[in-house]
């Protein structure tokens, strides 16, 4: 699957409708309605541009379910993108390790700015794109987080009575306090017109348009992946937005509560936990230490100077339950602590029997979101394809059982990383070389309740047609992101003169640095001779 960055001028007609000042938008499964012909881009999009999943309705969400992500730079990528090339991908995950659990977020979530969009004269000038950006905003569409701007307004059916087509138009944009439809995204109001986008294939949008000029629009990190704006050369972010926020802070909620299938890689552990959550690895030459933000690792196989990310911490305890909820809580959740007990750790304590080979199989429980997650880089063996010393991830499980809270202690065996990043040259599409691949396949989302009614023997007769309900699920993995490393391009037309600029990846900031250019060993100058002197 192939996925292109253009950036889409359609023009659309003036709607405005009352709304709040902020939305977010969640992803997950396509569902059976997202039609290629409603403009849900799909794996075999004949233009090359895919979502990265579908807009969901509120509890239809799909998320990660352990504490720890794992992520890893295969040998292509390090070669040609280097030390410089790991920093900027580090960097990336760094932002999202700075944030706070989602239950200590405030309520109004003030503290995250509308817009941290910058802009880099020279590389935007040169045709250079920022890597650390372009990771950022992959890492969130693949969590779950979708762009709101491109599901504001969203294309239910379309219809034709007496030659005359008809759309139902409905809403998958959410205010993050009070979780109603919302026509804002970081303070700016969207209107929108139904769009016929294509003849060939035939197919029709529901295209979104700010209606106030001069406030930012489709400010959303997320919006960079998802959101078919793509990355503008020259522009970096800070951090993330309210709006990329709110999304977050809704799906990994400890109050947002899903009925949850864990992946048969979790078993259970009866060995207490000295902290949590806890990462050990089967190798005497890779070491942690969780006293340690950055953790340097030594082996024969690693890369000089890597480093595995390690911080934070999502302990629990009776001590710090908030038995009612923040403010922004989903209705009823107070129902689950209704003389809700914590458990004590150290295997379940309800009652149940834990199996050998996972801790839920096939019956789940309801859980609510991991709160915190801690994204750890880890070496890649990219000839045997596992990362060496087979990582350990131990954790305390919480779910509910007859309206109480328990827990238990769980390890999760990671032989493979959760993302892997690589460079390969993956073509071109009308000449132009394709920015990145990525692996979007219904394999990537797992469907709790599909999986639920089609294996639970007790529930008789089955449940006709629930079989194909999608969400609330789970994030798969792996996952794989390909960046082109074809490196810097022109395209000339037969003839003198005619030349385009450069396009190329790099890492820059707003200081007077000049910006970071790939592949290693590349500088800036080399960007700058290549430039057309005739127009």
């Amino acid at each position: 699957m192939i996925r292109l960055f253009p950036i889409f001028g359609l023009v659309a007609a003036l709607l405005v409708s009352a709304g709040r000042v902020c939305g977010f938008a969640v992803l997950g499964q396509q569902e059976e309605w997202m039609r290629a012909e409603l403009t849900y881009f799909t794996d075999d999009d004949s233009d090359g541009v895919i979502d990265i999943g579908g807009p969901k309705n509120l509890g239809d969400e799909y998320r990660w379910h352990s504490p720890v992500f794992t992520y890893a730079l295969d040998l292509g990528f390090v070669n040609y993108f280097g030390s410089e090339g790991i920093r900027a991908v580090d960097a990336a995950f760094q932002i999202l390790n700075n944030l706070p659990p989602a239950s200590q977020m405030s309520e109004l979530l003030s503290e995250f700015p509308n817009d941290t969009r910058r802009f880099n004269g020279t590389a935007s000038a040169l045709g250079v794109a920022d890597l650390k950006t372009f990771v950022l905003s992959y890492a969130l569409s693949s969590l779950g987080v979708g762009a709101a701007e491109r599901w504001v307004y969203t294309l239910r059916d379309r219809f034709v009575r007496d030659t005359t087509p008809f759309y139902t138009v409905i809403q998958r944009n959410f205010d993050p306090v009070t979780l109603n439809p919302s026509l804002y995204v970081n303070g700016q109001l969207y209107s929108y017109s139904v769009q016929q986008v294509s003849t060939d294939p035939d197919r029709w949008d529901a295209t979104e348009r700010p209606v106030l000029p001069g406030i930012p629009s489709f400010s959303t990190v997320a919006s960079f992946m998802n959101g078919h704006q793509g990355l503008p050369d020259g522009v970096f972010v800070t951090g993330l937005t309210r709006e990329d926020v709110g999304a977050w802070r809704y799906l990994y909620s400890p109050y947002n509560y899903n009925y949850t299938i864990l992946p048969t890689n979790i078993l259970s552990s009866l060995r207490p936990l000295s902290e949590n959550p806890e990462i050990t690895t089967n190798s005497p030459g890779v070491f942690i230490d969780p006293n340690s933000l950055l953790s340097i690792v030594t082996s024969a196989w690693d890369l000089p100077g890597s480093i595995l990310f390690f911080g934070g911490s999502n302990n629990i305890s009776s001590t710090n339950l908030n038995f009612n909820g923040p403010a922004w809580g989903l209705p009823g959740n107070i129902a689950f602590f209704t003389n809700g007990t914590p458990g004590t750790g150290g295997g379940s304590t309800d009652g149940s029997v834990i199996g050998p080979n996972s801790v839920d199989g096939n019956s789940g429980k309801v859980r609510g979101g991991i709160d915190k997650i801690v994204f750890v880089r880890v070496p890649y063996d990219s000839v045997v394809g596992v990362i060496p010393g087979i990582p350990n991830v131990r954790y305390q499980d919480r779910f509910v059982v007859n309206g109480q809270i328990r827990t238990q202690t769980v390890q999760r065996v990671i032989s493979v990383p959760d993302l892997l990043i690589s460079a390969a040259d993956i073509g071109t599409r009308d000449g132009v070389p394709i920015r990145s691949f990525i692996n979007e396949d219904a394999s990537r989302w797992d469907n709790y309740l599909r999986n639920y009614y089609s294996t639970n023997t007790l529930v008789s007769p089955p449940l006709t047609g629930l079989e194909s309900v999608v969400g609330p699920g789970s994030v798969q993995t792996p996952i794989f992101l390909t960046i082109n490393k074809l490196g810097a391009f022109t395209i000339q037309r037969e003839g003198p003169g005619g030349g385009a600029l450069p396009a190329t990846w790099g890492w820059f900031d707003g200081s007077t640095n000049p910006p970071v250019v790939f592949p290693v060993g590349s500088s800036l100058r080399d960007l700058e001779i290549t430039v057309p002197q005739n127009p």
